[in-house]
């Protein structure tokens, strides 16, 4: 397994762990070297625990009311015209006839209809993921009123 910033905080850093017969495979038991300007940093293994202790059971069902509410109104907004798939805090919309599977149903989605959608969201000061492809985040430092806002504003985007 692979670990970034999310262990960090957000702040830069990177982790490995397997099975104890693989990472017996690095130095120094095993003959395989792996370094890391980051590996280890004080900051990042702090900011990584305070953020541990800041997501208590309340966090996280803020996030899932969070995420009913961004999931039910872009997908009323959207109707027809595109899906909305989403898993906690994690959404992604795509403007096609069916909601994609896979990663290869994904890439047929309309991407230019995507591109108008984010500079039109860009432009009301809400900022998208680029790519149709990736992912919208929202955490507990939102509010509602931050989620209202981009109803409203993605109401207006798909409008136009």
């Amino acid at each position: 397994m692979c670990f970034g910033k999310v262990i960090g905080g957000c702040v830069p850093v990177g982790a490995i762990a397997g099975l104890r017969s693989l990472m017996e495979l690095f130095a120094p038991l095993g003959p395989v070297y792996q370094a890391g300007t980051l590996s280890g940093n004080p900051l990042a293994m702090a900011a990584g625990l305070a953020a541990l202790r800041l997501l208590d059971e309340m966090a996280y069902e803020t996030l899932e009311d969070y995420g009913c509410k961004i999931e039910k109104g872009l997908s009323g907004i959207l109707g027809r015209r595109g899906h909305v798939l989403r898993v906690g805090s994690m959404i992604s919309i795509f403007l096609s006839e069916r909601a994609p599977t896979s990663f290869s149903e994904a890439k047929t989605c309309d991407r230019e209809g995507y591109a108008d959608l984010f500079h039109r969201m860009l432009e009301q000061g809400i900022y998208l993921p680029p790519s149709p492809l990736e992912s919208w985040f929202f955490t507990v430092a939102h509010s509602t009123e931050d989620l209202d806002r981009t109803l409203e504003a993605f109401q207006k985007a798909v409008r136009a």
